[in-house]
């Protein structure tokens, strides 16, 4: 499992909706939430 702060590196700093919707999730304790969830959420917000 990667900290939060590696998984920030892969923010999609290139679209602003993306990238305020990734600060409300960056918010969230990642202890809280399971490996495969935050996967899901970066795959979501690629093909965005």
């Amino acid at each position: 499992m990667l900290p939060c702060s590696s998984l920030s590196l892969l923010a999609p700093k290139d679209r602003n909706f993306s990238f305020v919707v990734w600060m409300l999730y960056s918010l969230i304790d990642c202890q809280n939430l399971q490996w495969s969830a935050k996967v899901f959420f970066l795959v979501f917000l690629r093909s965005e």
